[in-house]
C-alpha cells in the first residue's frame, strides 16, 4: 500500500483516494447505449447495413455482399436422395431430381463462377464404434437408420451412403464438414473455419428443411451470421413440414426467399 503522506490523517487520505478513483471511473465510462439500437449504418463484429425495406430490416446487399457471402449445401449425401436407403419417399424423390436438384445446380454454377466459397456438410461417423457421436446421435446413426430391406445403415464417412450426389460432387477448392449431429455448428469446428475464410453471409441450401437444416440456419444466426435459405432448392420428405420449416426460419432466423430471386440479387 502506498505510504500516507505525513500531513494527512488516514481517514482524510481515504476519502480524497476514493474519490479520485470515482472520478476516473466516471471519466471513461462509455456512452448509455441508444434505446434504438443499433444507431450506427453498420454494426460491430459481423458487418451490416440497417435498411427497412429489406428483409428482417437489414439491406439485400448485405444478405448477398459477395465480399463475405458463403453457399452452404447442407447434407445432400446419397442417403438423402437415393431410394435405396429409404430415407426418401414419393414427394420428396421427384422433388428433388425436379425442383431442388436444378436449382441447386444453378446456385452452384453462379457461386463457382464468381469464385465466391462453397460448404459442403455431411452427417457421419469417422469411428467404427461410434465413439465420436454424442448421446442419441449415436443411437440414430448405429441402429435406427435402414436400408430398404430393413438392416441397420451405419453411416460412416468412408461409406457410399455418406458421399455426396454426384451431380454436386464438391472440388478440391471447396470446404467439406464432417459433422456429427443434426447441427454443423454444435458438432464440427465450422463456425471457426467460417470465420477464417471471412465468411459472415450464408445462402443455404440441402437438408433435410425440419431436421438437419434448420438446426444448421438456427445455429448460424445464434453465432451472428445472415442466413439467406433458398426455399426451392432444400430437400424434405412432406409438403407440410417445408411449409413449416420454412415459416419458422423465416420468422427470425434468416430470409427465406427463392433461387431464382438470390440470383437477380446476385446479378
Amino acid at each position: 500500500m502506498n505510504a500516507i503522506p505525513s500531513h494527512l490523517s488516514r481517514r482524510k487520505f481515504l476519502t480524497l483516494t476514493a474519490a479520485a478513483g470515482a472520478a476516473g471511473l466516471q471519466s471513461t465510462a462509455p456512452a448509455a447505449t441508444p434505446n434504438n439500437y443499433p444507431p450506427a449504418p453498420t454494426t460491430p463484429g459481423f458487418p451490416y447495413r440497417i435498411d427497412n425495406k429489406g428483409p428482417k430490416g437489414i439491406a439485400f446487399e448485405s444478405w448477398l455482399d459477395k465480399a463475405r457471402l458463403g453457399l452452404v449445401l447442407n447434407d445432400f449425401q446419397k442417403f438423402c436422395i437415393l431410394e435405396e436407403y429409404g430415407f426418401t419417399n414419393a414427394y420428396s424423390r421427384p422433388r428433388y431430381k425436379d425442383v431442388v436438384l436444378p436449382n441447386t445446380q444453378k446456385l452452384l454454377a453462379r457461386f463457382r463462377e464468381l469464385g465466391l466459397p462453397v460448404i459442403y456438410t455431411v452427417l457421419a461417423t469417422r469411428h467404427e464404434h461410434f465413439q465420436d457421436l454424442p448421446g442419441i446421435c449415436r443411437k440414430v446413426l448405429a441402429h435406427d437408420l435402414k436400408m430398404m430391406d430393413g438392416t441397420p445403415y451405419h453411416l460412416r464417412v468412408d461409406k457410399e451412403g455418406a458421399q455426396i450426389d454426384d451431380a454436386l460432387a464438391p472440388r478440391p477448392e471447396d470446404i467439406v464438414i464432417v459433422k456429427t449431429s443434426s447441427g454443423a455448428f454444435g458438432s464440427s469446428d465450422m463456425d471457426n473455419i467460417l470465420r477464417n475464410a471471412g465468411i459472415s453471409s450464408l445462402v443455404f441450401t440441402g437438408g433435410i428443411s425440419e431436421l438437419c437444416l434448420s438446426s444448421t440456419v438456427r445455429g448460424a444466426y445464434d453465432r451472428g451470421y445472415l442466413c439467406t435459405i433458398a426455399e426451392d432448392a432444400t430437400i424434405t420428405g412432406n409438403a407440410d413440414r417445408q411449409k413449416w420449416a420454412m415459416k419458422f426460419l423465416d420468422s427470425a432466423y434468416g430470409w427465406v426467399t427463392t433461387t431464382s430471386d438470390i440470383l437477380q440479387r446476385m446479378s
